[in-house]
């Protein structure tokens, strides 16, 4: 009685070699950052990038984080400064108080 228009086609493909084992292995790693060619040569084992960055953090030397604190904290005086500084203009500046005047209403 209601006819709901046509079921659309159906595209039912899978490759002649499709391995989805294969192709799941290939995708992490190619998502995890291992040269898919060198992967014969180098068995690829989970969580291993991972634990190669975290002895790396855990090895950086006491020199070089003080460095790296050092120029954070740098960095932060600087801001700091620029900061006073352009607060410093903005209330000296004799435009300011026409511009508050103006949101005031007066």
């Amino acid at each position: 009685m209601f006819k709901l228009g046509r079921k659309p086609r159906q595209f039912n493909y899978s490759p002649m070699h499709y391995n989805p084992k294969e192709e799941a292995k290939e995708k992490r790693q190619r998502l995890n950052g291992v040269d898919i060619d060198s992967s014969a040569e180098e068995k690829y084992i989970p969580g291993n990038i991972i634990h190669k960055g975290r002895v790396k953090r855990m090895t950086i030397s006491e020199e070089e984080r003080s460095i790296k604190s050092r120029s954070t904290t740098i960095r932060l005086i600087i801001f700091m400064a620029l900061l006073a500084l352009a607060t410093y203009f903005l209330i000296t500046f004799t435009g300011f108080e026409v511009i508050v005047e103006s949101f005031r209403g007066e």
